[in-house]
């Protein structure tokens, strides 16, 4: 059966863990960005690559994936720097889910390999 377009934006559920930040005093959502999200995303890391900068690259990705309970951003773009000077350590762990649940690593890479290899039993 082919999906409509209708039934395809209406199935849109965006992915996200709960992560608990103790040092914080609680715990927070990290989500997976929307493709507009994450094209802008890309290009904002492509330009700062070529311009020899990676500055505040965690921040950068965690703005895009910190939510609320209700999945509003608990972040905006101006607010890049100042997450920044938040511990390195705390931004790391954040940021690796954040790769994990946005394919951003290799091996999140290889595990989502095998979802969209065809499969040899269905039609193409």
């Amino acid at each position: 059966m082919s999906l409509t377009r209708e039934q395809i934006l209406a199935a849109r559920k965006t992915p996200r863990e709960k992560v608990a930040m103790p040092e914080w005093g609680g715990d927070v959502w990290v989500q997976v960005m929307s493709g507009e999200v994450r094209d802008e995303y890309e290009m904002e890391m492509y330009k700062e690559r070529n311009n020899g900068a990676m500055k505040n690259m965690r921040a950068r990705l965690l703005v895009r994936c910190l939510v609320d309970e209700s999945g509003a951003p608990l972040f905006k773009p101006e607010d890049i720097a100042e997450l920044g000077k938040e511990s390195s350590v705390l931004l790391d762990r954040l940021a690796q889910v954040a790769q994990r649940l946005n394919f951003l690593t290799d091996n999140a890479m290889e595990k989502a390999k095998g979802n969209l290899e065809p499969n040899p039993g269905v039609a193409q």
